[in-house]
């Protein structure tokens, strides 16, 4: 199955590796500009774009739908 943010991934994987290099500031002031309350936060929601989005047929049509 082909994922649709297949070509993407790469550049996320670089946001994650650039945001492990940062120093605790600027970890803490993406942090607050992102309004998440720790910078474990901003690392878990970089790793969530980085896994895969399968999304179900049924899925699609409602989005389709809703739109």
């Amino acid at each position: 199955m082909l994922l649709m943010n297949e070509p993407q991934n790469h550049k996320i994987q670089k946001m994650q590796d650039d945001f492990k290099n940062l120093s605790v500031e600027e970890k803490q002031f993406i942090a607050k500009c992102l309004d998440v309350s720790s910078t474990d936060e901003v690392d878990a929601l970089i790793t969530k774009m980085v896994a895969p989005q399968k999304i179900s047929m049924q899925d699609r049509i409602n989005q389709r739908i809703n739109k």
